[in-house]
């Protein structure tokens, strides 16, 4: 051994020793023993883990705590040397057991922020804040590998017959790398010679009797305060191993030490390196408002403040002072932001007791205003904007790793609100980026770029010669990993088909996205062949119908459908068809047929449809035996996996709403996976929704529905416990006050404060989430039940079957009454509460419920988008169409036909164009050909 080998190796023994006694005998003036009873509790819960904190190391001895900053990966190794020891004195039995132990750091002197990494922390120990926005699922990485020694090399060999002892000699198992070495890298690396018989030769991996560790990587982002104004959030990739793998989900605000690294670039010679972090401990922070710090002193002031009979007033007013007027308004911001209480049912049922509210208005109504000065004064708030945000981006999504192409769980807004309250601007804008969003996630269910499409007038071309094509002469926009052309030619279309009959359609998007790193070519037995993503969805024919398998699940010899009508099948399953035609026609009481035969098929429909009493049930079996009978029947002749061979896109051509296109007379399939890469997660998103926006038209139209105004789909707007509509109308009186607030705010804006000291009034909202939950009494449950069933029984009597309220208002009341109970700290929910309530309640229900024509709230309007008096229009124009394309026996009807057939029903030639589109748009109706409509 060298000398400077035996130096470094006491210098190690040294540290190991002094690491050793700082485990056994540190223990600050008048205490036990910390770290000894530590052990003792790990030992007890099964753990091998040791959380240090790192000012003791540093009370006990600062040069032993600088050492482990500066030189983290020899220190730790050292310290976790120390552990075992101390453990094997403690419990020699548990050390055979477990064999490693870990020492995690804590308290770090201070924290790096992820925006001041710099160069002169790489290979140091260093601590982090910020939110966890991804997390990939745990995989397991090989720290030692079993390898085997196969064939010993000749060289050195003297002659035959010792050449075969040492052959029948060797051929021995070990670990590599030995323990004394540590672990492997991100490679394996093989020995030169083999540590049993000294010899090189062939070494063989053995994964199964190989040592494993849980791994996962993780992305930190810096938290929305400390962002600077202006500037996108940056973020760190972290990762995890052992028993830090999963301790926290998206959303979470986390505090990370670990060993700044530095990334080696994919390409050879490049001197630009990624910097990532191997965590050695992750704290999970206090969630929701915890992070308010509440002093004593602090305290006494809230209960004081809550004493003053006007403290609902002064709150109210204390929310964005500089802004006039809308009352109801900032009392609905200031329900949301104490929150309703949240319940758990004994089966682990979740109430919500979040407000969530809606401000659609005119423009210069001060909605952003509004909202900004909310993101300031919530304990938690996190702000975005439909026009940044999608529908996953508010929530999670799902999205691939670019270096590793590893799926992510990426949190959204409201997922990083988590506990407090979500600030949407602009929301009315959201809708086309969220179609974006919702086409990435079918970014690895694509077409490779040679695939040959068929389009209608076109013939046959290549995919992403043309796109890219398209892409070079038209206005592109790029999101994440997608591409999508923004105005698509009027000139192109392609054949869809609702399997009974082929028509064609202008895509609706397309677009291109990043390649994955491998394809599937399929062969199909008409002579087509398609090159696609591995999750690409692929129409076959199962017991169940037509089913959708996965491309990189298929295997020969399944049946596919092709064109309907065509007659041109290259195969025709007529057992398996047979077996799904008696099974169908059965279940209708229908007789089942003897032959899967097309003509027998047919008449078997007809006689069906004419002699057995009409249901829905019925019908939807019939026109699936029918699909069925009409397409043409073709196989896979192979599958064939091949790598990304420098590929950088795929592309898509979709079709709504059939989400189906033909190519090569077959039907292919193009849709969106939910549940991407097979990652389904439930997420903490306990957020308030405050959301603002614009009318559908630029300004509301009193004329037209809440949901004819307002660009977002019902299923959104129905989850909204208040919505207002702020109308901008000309009135000299509420002018002069408004232009008199504006003009002294701009003059004296130093003198417009708060009611309450914006910091004091933050600390007041936290504290009565943390601590006051409020309880109905018997007075505020009656004025609630009595409101509830007076409303629904007024609107039913003044127009049979309109439904004023739902059980979904009553929710929304009895959090509204909770909140408001809630800003004066009070333990009841009181008829006061309860009567305030119900006034917002009316003030929504007016506005967005009314409906002029009948003068009676409809929540229809709302709730499914039409009021009653509409949804009879719908029904009345569906069945002219049938009564016309019955009587006529032509395929269709024409909007003149139609409107002959109405007008005595009061329905104007403008609004019946309005329920075709409508009616079309929402697939209730299909356009056979131009202004000549069918029923779906």
């Amino acid at each position: 051994m060298t000398e400077s080998r035996m130096k470094v190796d006491l210098r190690q023994a040294d540290n190991v020793e002094k690491f050793r006694d700082f485990l056994i005998n540190f223990s600050r003036e008048g205490e036990e023993k910390k770290y000894i009873s530590r052990i003792k509790q790990m030992i007890f819960n099964g753990s091998t883990s040791l959380q240090v904190d790192w000012s003791d190391l540093h009370y006990m001895d600062d040069l032993l705590a600088y050492y482990v900053l500066r030189s983290p990966d020899e220190a730790l190794s050292e310290f976790n040397t120390a552990l075992k020891n101390v453990v094997s004195e403690v419990n020699p039995s548990y050390v055979e057991e477990r064999k490693n132990f870990f020492v995690r750091i804590a308290n770090l002197p201070e924290n790096v922020s992820i925006r001041s990494i710099r160069s002169e922390h790489v290979n140091t120990l260093i601590s982090l804040e910020g939110i966890l926005v991804r997390v990939s699922p745990v995989k397991q990485k090989m720290v030692r590998a079993s390898i085997k020694h196969v064939t010993v090399s000749r060289k050195g060999v003297k002659n035959e017959e010792s050449e075969k002892d040492s052959v029948r000699e060797c051929g021995a198992e070990f670990f590599w790398p030995p323990e004394d070495q540590g672990e492997l890298g991100d490679i394996i690396e093989y020995p030169q010679t083999c540590p049993i018989c000294g010899r090189g030769g062939t070494f063989k991996l053995i994964p199964e009797k190989s040592v494993y560790i849980d791994w996962q990587r993780v992305v930190v982002q810096e938290r929305p305060e400390e962002i600077p104004p202006g500037q996108i959030p940056r973020s760190i990739d972290v990762t995890l191993t052992r028993d830090l793998v999963d301790l926290a989900r998206p959303g979470d605000r986390i505090t990370v030490i670990g060993i700044l690294r530095v990334v080696p670039p994919k390409e050879k010679n490049k001197t630009l390196y990624d910097l990532e972090l191997e965590a050695n401990n992750i704290l999970v922070s206090q969630k929701t408002l915890e992070e308010v710090d509440i002093t004593r002193e602090d305290e006494e002031k809230i209960i004081e403040l809550s004493k003053d009979p006007w403290i609902r007033k002064k709150i109210i007013a204390s929310i964005a002072p500089a802004i006039y007027n809308h009352w109801d308004e900032k009392e609905a911001i200031a329900l949301a932001l104490f929150g309703g209480v949240p319940k758990e049912t004994r089966d682990k049922m979740r109430i919500r007791g979040d407000i969530h509210i809606l401000l659609i208005g005119d423009p210069g109504t001060a909605k952003s205003q509004l909202l900004q000065y909310v993101s300031r004064l919530a304990p938690r708030a996190v702000y975005t904007t439909g026009k940044g945000s999608s529908a996953a981006g508010l929530t999670a999504a799902v999205i691939r790793d670019k270096r590793t192409g590893d799926f992510y769980l990426e949190a959204g807004a409201m997922v990083l609100a988590d506990g407090g309250v979500a600030l949407i601007d602009e929301i009315d804008k959201m809708r086309e980026e969220d179609r974006v969003a919702i086409h990435e996630a079918m970014e690895q269910q694509s077409y490779h770029e040679s695939s040959m499409l068929e389009l209608a007038e076109m013939g046959w071309i290549k995919i992403g010669d043309f796109v890219e094509e398209l892409m070079r002469k038209g206005s592109v926009k790029t999101i994440g990993d997608t591409v999508y052309l923004e105005k698509i030619p009027d000139w192109i279309e392609v054949k869809t088909t609702d399997f009974k009959e082929v028509f064609t359609v202008r895509p609706t998007l397309i677009s291109k996205h990043k390649a994955p790193n491998k394809f599937y070519r399929i062969k199909y037995s008409n002579g087509y062949e398609v090159t696609v993503t591995p999750e690409h969805p692929v129409f076959v024919l199962s017991e169940r119908g037509i089913d959708i398998v996965r491309a990189d699940q298929l295997k020969k010899g399944l049946i596919v459908p092709g064109a309907p009508n065509n007659g041109d099948s290259t195969q025709f399953p007529e057992h398996l068809l047979l077996k799904i035609y008696r099974k169908l026609m059965t279940s209708i009481k229908c007789p089942p047929p003897y032959t899967p035969l097309r003509e027998e098929i047919s008449l078997l429909i007809g006689s069906c449809r004419e002699n057995m009493p009409e249901n829905d049930e019925k019908k939807r079996v019939l026109d699936q035996v029918e699909r069925l009978n009409m397409v043409s029947w073709h196989s896979i002749e192979s599958i064939e996996e091949l790598q990304n061979s420098g590929e950088e896109w795929v592309y898509d051509l979709t079709v709504e709403p059939t989400r189906r296109f033909i190519s090569g007379g077959l039907i292919l399939h193009n849709t969106v996976s939910v549940a991407k890469a097979g990652i389904v997660a439930r997420l903490n998103a306990r957020a308030s929704v405050v959301a603002a926006g614009n009318p559908k038209f630029g300004r509301y139209i009193p004329e037209k529905t809440v949901t004819d105004n307002i660009n977002l789909p019902v299923t959104i707007l129905s989850r909204f416990d208040l919505i207002f509509i702020l109308k901008d109308k000309p009135s000299t009186a509420y002018d002069s006050l408004l232009a008199r607030h504006m003009l002294q705010v701009h003059r004296e804006a130093e003198m417009v404060q708060p009611e309450i000291p914006l910091d004091l009034l933050k600390k007041y909202i936290s504290y009565a989430r943390r601590y006051v939950k409020p309880v109905l009494t018997d007075e505020a449950n009656k004025v609630l039940m009595n409101f509830f069933v007076e409303m629904r029984r007024m609107g039913s009597e003044a127009q049979p079957g309109v439904v004023s309220i739902t059980p979904r208002q009553l929710e929304a009341l009895i959090r509204l009454a909770e909140a408001h109970a809630k800003m004066g700290l009070r333990t009841e929910v009181t008829e006061e509460d309860a009567y305030e309530a119900i006034r917002l309640m009316k003030v929504f229900l007016t506005q967005v419920g009314y409906q002029s024509d009948t003068g009676v709230i409809d929540i229809d309007a709302l709730m499914v988008g039409l009021p009653k008096t509409k949804k009879e229009k719908f029904i009345l124009v569906e069945d002219k169409i049938v009564e016309i394309t019955n009587e006529t026996g032509a395929e269709c009807a024409t909007i003149k036909e139609i409107y002959e057939r109405v007008r005595h029903e009061g329905i104007t030639e403008k609004e019946l164009e309005e329920i075709i589109r409508r009616m079309y748009r929402e697939g209730i109706i299909t356009e056979k050909k131009m202004g000549c409509y069918a029923k779906a």
